[in-house]
């Protein structure tokens, strides 16, 4: 019989664009097609690498999952701890498992048997500087300082130097995926959480106004666990149905950071049921206007019954079936205190949508 001890690990290819690199202004990019900007783009970007002392090696930033901690989580925090930057994560990258045993030497065993580490990446991006002490981090939780110990040298190379650079095979393997997704538009994405709201007090148990009826105390609890992974993506934009249990839920990221909540009356379930073409409009609106900003992130707060409506407009700007299979295809459409991250881009003929990841809390 087959034994298995894994290890769980997150990391991030952390990128930034050199300094001089011909770039669109934001107001071009109604006019701009990402793509066709995003074939030789590699060449304008910087990845950053660290070393580690302890193995003589030249990694990725990464580490190990701390307890009751997910793999987004861990990859912003120990990006931020070995690199002193704080990442925002964009879109997913790869998954690589190998024994631990090879840690560190150039070619990384992958056994069914004994210890393995299995890391999960994501592409991040660097904030301006001017925002990297943001009080939205708040939200995110504790990072330790920079180890020298541990990392003693970081160095920001083309994706072309970075691969000389890297020891392992697999982390130079990651640059190609990287690529890839540069030309799929990665780097021009912005992000579009679409959070619900976290379980309330039962219809049937309450007595005041359906706007007021509060989250209990589990779903505080999940709402106040999904902020850490919110906060993952730093959002700069907070809107949310005016009701209660929406309200509340996204305070637990908004009260911690400062930031306003927005609320609109078309996320509500009353106007949802009156006229379902104003929540509708409101998505493709605030799509668009994240489309056209790259780098932009918007948080939304809903109800159930809103979720269902505006599903269907988005999966019609998935660029394939691929990324439209990852969006909530049935009822209830999440779990509560749950979300999707939707990356969109703008094209020719409007936003389109190159990525759908799920953001789930961990409650315990």
């Amino acid at each position: 019989m087959t034994s298995q001890y894994v290890v769980e690990a997150a990391g991030i290819v952390l990128y930034r664009f050199k300094k001089g690199a011909c770039l669109p202004k934001i107001a071009e990019f109604p006019a701009v097609d990402p793509i066709k900007l995003s074939e030789n783009l590699p060449d304008d970007v910087e990845l950053c690498i660290i070393h580690r002392p302890r193995y003589d090696d030249w990694s990725w930033p990464k580490g190990k999952l701390e307890a009751n901690e997910t793999h987004r989580h861990a990859a912003v925090r120990e990006g931020c701890e070995e690199t002193g930057v704080f990442p925002v994560l964009t879109v997913p990258l790869a998954e690589q498992s190998y024994e631990i045993s090879s840690e560190g030497k150039k070619n990384q065993k992958n056994s069914p048997r004994g210890k393995r580490k299995h890391v999960m990446y994501w592409i991040a991006r660097c904030l301006p500087e001017e925002t990297a002490d943001s009080p939205r981090f708040k939200a995110f939780g504790a990072v330790r300082e920079p180890d020298k110990r541990e990392i003693d040298e970081i160095q920001w190379l083309s994706p072309k130097k970075a691969r000389k650079k890297l020891t392992r095979d697999d982390d130079k393997k990651l640059i190609d995926i990287f690529c890839a997704k540069v030309r799929e538009g990665a780097l021009f994405a912005s992000t579009l959480l679409i959070l619900r709201h976290g379980k309330a007090e039962r219809r049937k148990s309450w007595d005041g106004k359906e706007s007021d009826r509060p989250l209990t105390p589990k779903g505080a609890a999940a709402a106040y666990a999904q902020t850490r992974e919110t906060a993952c993506f730093a959002p700069d934009r907070l809107f949310t149905s005016p009701w209660r249990r929406c309200a509340d839920t996204l305070s637990f990221y908004a009260n911690p950071t400062g930031m306003p909540l927005k609320n609109c009356e078309a996320l509500t379930e009353d106007e949802f049921a009156l006229d379902e073409s104003k929540a509708e409009e409101f998505f493709r609106s605030e799509v668009l206007r994240l489309a056209q900003n790259p780098g932009s992130v918007s948080c939304v707060c809903m109800h159930r019954p809103v979720l269902g409506g505006i599903l269907p407009d988005l999966a019609k700007m998935c660029v394939n079936k691929t990324v439209r299979a990852k969006l909530p295809a049935a009822n209830p459409w999440l779990p509560t205190a749950h979300a999707v991250a939707v990356s969109v881009i703008i094209a020719s003929d409007g936003p389109k949508i190159i990525d759908v990841q799920k953001v789930n809390p961990i409650v315990y």
